[in-house]
């Protein structure tokens, strides 16, 4: 069975282009957002077979999408939330602790506009940044079995 390209963005904040460069340069299996443009979504084109999950953040008033999701990927546990509930710009504490509830090997999170990957107690914290910036940033997890490894993209990985 093949590894799973996981694409993860979050803050487009009403830039769609810097997601659909990323898809365009990707070709993820899955799509991940983490909220704070999720009208963006709309007008993105995702790739054939190219699953998405999204949850809402604090800028995405009226959305549908849940402020959490837990998924399971390949046997490695996945929480998502977009991070403003959590206090994340002043401490991951409570993150990790709801990290550690739900037994997630990886907590996506967004908010901050920064990229960041911490371990906490044997669980990978990480937050792409932000999709919507100039620079673009966002994460690309590899994902095979029970096992997984990450790359923060940033600066001049979405640039012509």
């Amino acid at each position: 069975m093949k590894i799973l390209k996981v694409c993860v963005c979050s803050d487009s904040h009403g830039n769609a282009a810097g997601m659909t460069k990323m898809l365009e340069y990707e070709a993820p299996d899955v799509f991940i957002f983490l909220g704070d443009g999720l009208r963006d979504l709309k007008a993105l084109k995702l790739p054939s077979n190219c699953r998405r999950y999204a949850v809402r953040g604090n800028c995405d008033f009226g959305a549908d999408e849940p402020e959490m999701r837990l998924l399971n990927l390949e046997n490695i546990r996945i929480l998502m939330v977009h991070g403003h509930r959590y206090a994340v710009k002043s401490s991951l504490l409570r993150l990790s602790l709801l990290a550690q509830e739900h037994r997630a090997d990886v907590t996506l999170y967004g908010h901050t506009h920064r990229q960041d990957a911490q371990w906490i107690d044997d669980r990978l914290l990480l937050c792409p940044g932000s999709v919507g910036s100039s620079h673009g940033s966002y994460a690309v997890l590899s994902v095979d079995h029970g096992r997984f490894d990450f790359v923060l993209k940033g600066r001049g990985a979405l640039q012509p």
